[in-house]
């Protein structure tokens, strides 16, 4: 098995956990291989969590992380009893009543400008040519079966908040689009305001006024002095083309 597969089987063997850990009056939480429990029962669902691996081919340890509050306070330092400070001065109060009208304010107005944004869950399955059956509907099946609209957890995880997809990230397609309009937008937003020809005899300009044109595909006729054959000779040039002229007339002499 791959590594693909592997997350993938190890995905599923959680879910099949946790859908039979739902009876008990515990609160189970799964990310991968990892899993977390929360009960105030004082581990009474012991026996049963364990009967549920033990049936499944599985051992589970199950160690009480609970620390008696004060035995938290001196692992972290805190030796000293607490002491009641006395009743707060008017300097005081005006000053915190100052500082909440003016931090209701701040989050009044960012309330204002700030659009309320939707929290979207992502599920991004791992991509397999093996799998030829619609995974995506049957998530989505999945979430409606066992999150209804009377469920607890239904406002956060429903077909409105959750988004399944195999990357979040932009095709081909879009790159290579949003590219060609910016670069279009970049180009149409310029307006040559410079001279377009600088030539002496304006009447003689190889391009009719527009010898300072740049990037250029141009297309000439050439006639030979010994033969009098007639080519055509097709070019391309990023510099002006009256820089490119002036080069073939040297390349000439």
């Amino acid at each position: 098995m791959g590594s693909f597969d592997g997350a993938e089987t190890c995905e599923l063997v959680g879910l099949y956990l946790l859908s039979q850990l739902q009876y008990l009056d515990i609160k189970v939480g799964l990310y991968r291989d990892d899993g977390q429990q929360i009960t105030s029962t004082d581990m009474k669902n012991k026996e049963k969590m364990c009967a549920i691996f033990r049936d499944n081919g599985l051992n589970i340890t199950i160690q009480d992380a609970t620390i008696p509050y004060t035995e938290a306070l001196k692992k972290n330092g805190h030796v000293k009893a607490l002491k009641y400070a006395g009743k707060k001065t008017n300097t005081t109060t005006k000053n915190e009543n100052k500082r909440k009208e003016t931090a209701n304010e701040e989050t009044k107005e960012t309330n204002r400008t700030n659009r309320r944004k939707r929290r979207i869950t992502w599920l991004n399955p791992p991509y397999s040519k093996n799998v030829s059956s619609n995974i995506g509907k049957k998530i989505f099946d999945l979430l409606n079966s066992c999150f209804p609209a009377n469920h607890k957890l239904h406002k956060i995880i429903n077909k409105n908040t959750t988004k399944l997809s195999y990357s979040c990230t932009t095709n081909i397609k879009q790159i290579i689009s949003s590219h060609n309009k910016r670069i279009i937008n970049e180009s149409s937003k310029k307006v040559s305001t410079t001279n377009l020809c600088n030539c002496r005899d304006k009447p003689s300009c190889p391009l009719q006024g527009n010898s300072l044109e740049q990037s250029l595909v141009y297309q000439a006729t050439v006639k030979e002095t010994n033969t009098n054959k007639i080519d055509t000779y097709i070019g391309i040039t990023e510099n002006t083309f009256k820089t490119r002229f002036n080069q073939h007339n040297y390349v000439k002499l």
